[in-house]
């Protein structure tokens, strides 16, 4: 099985919006990534192949310029690092809060995730390829084991998750 080069993972935690009080701003925050849960099968052929990410993985992982999107578009920017987009780290997983800006597709966004349409996290990232662990479960599937991402470049909202 070859590893790309780059990956982009949906993950289905629920994004939120909120609005703060003092200006009436939207947030859309959540858990772009969970460490320790298991993928959907992404299957490579005849083979049932399931994903996770260790606790670590973050650990050295450049988040320099990572930009916020809606379905990995990146003609739909909702934010980006260094600007209006903040990360954090913890024991769950890389939790995200954008404030959109003013466009009318971050609008339709902020109403569809209020209506409960689109409400799903993923991010695109750079793994290490030496540090990617496969191993065969009594299954018979294969589960491969993110331990070191190189690079995060995308948290987004989406509508169709992987995990």
């Amino acid at each position: 099985m070859k590893d790309k080069k780059y990956d982009v993972r949906t993950y289905g935690e629920v994004a939120e919006i909120r609005t703060l009080e003092s200006g009436g701003t939207n947030i859309v925050s959540g858990y772009a990534l969970k460490f320790d849960t298991f993928s959907n099968d992404f299957g490579y052929g005849d083979d049932h192949v399931y994903e996770t990410l260790d606790k670590r993985c973050l650990d050295e992982t450049d988040m320099s310029n990572v930009a916020a999107l809606i379905n990995h578009d990146a003609n739909m920017l909702l934010g980006r690092t260094g600007f209006n987009l903040e990360l954090r780290t913890d024991d769950i997983g890389l939790y995200f809060e954008v404030r959109p800006t003013e466009t009318s597709y971050a609008k339709d966004l902020i109403t569809n995730m209020q209506s409960g349409i689109i409400a799903k996290c993923s991010f695109g990232f750079v793994p290490d390829p030496n540090s990617i662990e496969w191993s065969k479960r009594a299954d018979g599937s294969y589960l491969r084991t993110i331990k070191k991402i190189k690079q995060l470049f995308d948290i987004s909202v989406v509508t169709y998750p992987a995990y």
